[in-house]
C-alpha cells in the first residue's frame, strides 16, 4: 500500500494534526515524530471534516534549513531535490551536487524537523532501537557488509526492502566527504569489479579523499572499463581538478 493511500490528507481531515510547511503532518504533542497506521473497512462511515489550522505561522526555519532548497515554498516539495529521497528511494546515480550535500548522512535526512520548534522536545529524548542500525552505523561496517548481515540488521528499518547497493552506494558518497584517507584502499576495488552504479560513485569518492591517488586508479580503470557514463565521470572529475 506504500504510496497508495494519502495518509496524511485523511489524516488532516481526521483532525490528528496539521501540514507543516516541510509538507509532514504535525500534532501540539508529538510534533512530527508519530507514524499513522490505518484500518481498511467495508463499512460506511458518514462525511467529516475536522481539519486543523496549521500552527505554522510565519515560520520558515524548515524552508530556511533544508540543504537542498528542496522546500520550494511552503506545503510544496520538490522530491527530486530532496536528500530524503534520493538516499532512501532513489536508486541511480546521484547528481554530484547532491552527493557532496548528503554530507555524513548515510540514509535519511531530518533537518526541517530537526530545526522545528514543536520538535524540540523531542531532542531530549534518547530513542534507542530495539534492532537495527540505530542513529549511527560505521562507514567500514557497511561497506564490508555481505547480504547476510544487511538483512539481519536493517530487518526493522526503512532499508529493509531495498538493495545492499544502494546503501553501499551512500556509503561511497558519505566517505568520499569524510574525505577519511583511512577509507581510500577500502573504496578503491569497487572501482574494479563491483556494478557500474557503485564504480561510478567509488570514483568520484577517491578523487575527493585524494586526488593525487586518485588519478592512478583512473588509469587502470580506463584500461578495462566499458561503461560510457563511467569514463565520462573520469574525465568530469580530471578536467574539474584542471579548472
Amino acid at each position: 500500500m506504500e504510496g497508495r493511500l494519502l495518509e496524511k490528507t485523511w489524516a488532516e481531515l481526521a483532525g490528528i494534526g496539521w501540514r507543516g510547511k516541510n509538507s509532514l503532518l504535525y500534532s501540539e504533542k508529538w510534533g512530527s515524530h508519530f507514524l499513522l497506521g490505518e484500518l481498511l473497512i467495508s463499512a460506511e462511515v458518514g462525511e467529516f471534516k475536522e481539519e486543523k489550522e496549521s500552527m505554522c505561522g510565519d515560520c520558515r526555519l524548515c524552508l530556511d534549513a533544508c540543504p537542498t532548497g528542496a522546500i520550494r515554498k511552503p506545503y510544496q516539495i520538490r522530491p527530486d531535490l530532496c536528500l530524503d529521497y534520493f538516499s532512501l528511494h532513489y536508486d541511480g546515480i546521484l547528481p554530484m551536487r547532491v552527493r557532496e550535500l548528503m554530507g555524513a548522512r548515510l540514509f535519511g535526512c531530518s533537518t526541517c524537523q530537526d530545526v522545528c520548534p514543536y520538535n524540540r522536545e523531542w531532542k531530549k529524548v534518547k530513542l534507542q532501537p530495539e534492532s537495527g542500525p540505530g542513529l549511527f552505523i560505521p562507514i567500514e561496517e557497511v561497506l564490508l557488509m555481505d547480504e547476510e548481515k544487511f538483512r539481519r540488521i536493517f530487518s526493522g528499518h526503512t532499508f529493509k526492502g531495498k538493495a545492499l547497493t544502494l546503501l553501499k552506494r551512500n556509503a561511497i558518497v558519505v566517505a568520499g566527504n569524510l574525505r577519511d584517507r583511512s577509507l581510500f584502499e577500502l573504496i578503491e576495488p569497487f572501482a574494479y569489479d563491483s556494478p557500474s552504479l557503485l564504480r561510478q560513485h567509488a570514483l568520484w569518492s577517491l578523487w575527493r579523499i585524494d586526488p593525487s591517488r586518485a588519478s592512478g586508479v583512473f588509469r587502470k580503470v580506463r584500461a578495462q572499463e566499458i561503461v560510457p557514463r563511467v569514463l565520462q565521470e573520469i574525465n568530469a572529475l580530471q578536467k574539474k581538478r584542471k579548472s
